[in-house]
């Protein structure tokens, strides 16, 4: 009787576990964030001018694992024939022009300055904040279900002089 209740007590408590919201794993989550910057580099095409020297990948905001893993991804792939360089910014004064920049949540309220900063310049801004890709980032990172999501703002996207292909479109939600 008492081996049945302890066993249970187990399932139920497995069973409580499998619903719970948790926060997601940082280690897992830098990867999967790793691998969505890395197919951005295949699915968005930069001016012809943006095709020479190295794929620059910039990050704004504290996130050790991310940084790693972009880093660890940089020392084995390129974008194209470009290989691909990762600067970490200090503040919206140190950010320079790049290919791609990943704002992280607890600056997402700087991205008006970013933004302005950045220019007409073809920028890929990719966020992590509610709201942001309404409010000129290009993607926007998000989680339903547990799962990695993004949204896309195809009009921000066009003002920035890319091209978004059609399966990367397809893949996320659209807003503008």
């Amino acid at each position: 009787m008492k081996v049945a209740l302890s066993l249970f007590t187990f399932l139920i408590t497995i069973l409580l576990c499998s619903f719970r919201q948790s926060a997601p794993d940082p280690d897992i989550n830098a990867k999967t964030k790793t691998l969505f910057i890395y197919n951005f580099t295949k699915y968005v095409e930069w001016p012809e001018s943006m095709k020479t020297g190295s794929f620059v990948i910039g990050i704004y905001g504290d996130y050790p694992n991310l940084l790693a893993e972009l880093q660890n991804m940089a020392s084995t792939k390129t974008a194209g024939s470009q290989k691909i360089t990762i600067i970490q910014y200090s503040s919206v004064e140190t950010i320079v022009p790049c290919h791609l920049i990943y704002v992280n949540e607890d600056k997402a309220g700087e991205l008006p300055g970013i933004i302005k900063k950045l220019g007409d310049y073809p920028t890929l801004v990719v966020t992590d904040a509610e709201g942001s890709a309404k409010k000129g980032a290009c993607i926007n990172f998000y989680y339903e279900a547990s799962k990695q999501r993004m949204e896309v703002n195809p009009e921000t996207i066009r003002k920035r002089d890319l091209k978004i292909s059609g399966q990367l479109l397809s893949l996320a939600k659209v807003v503008q």
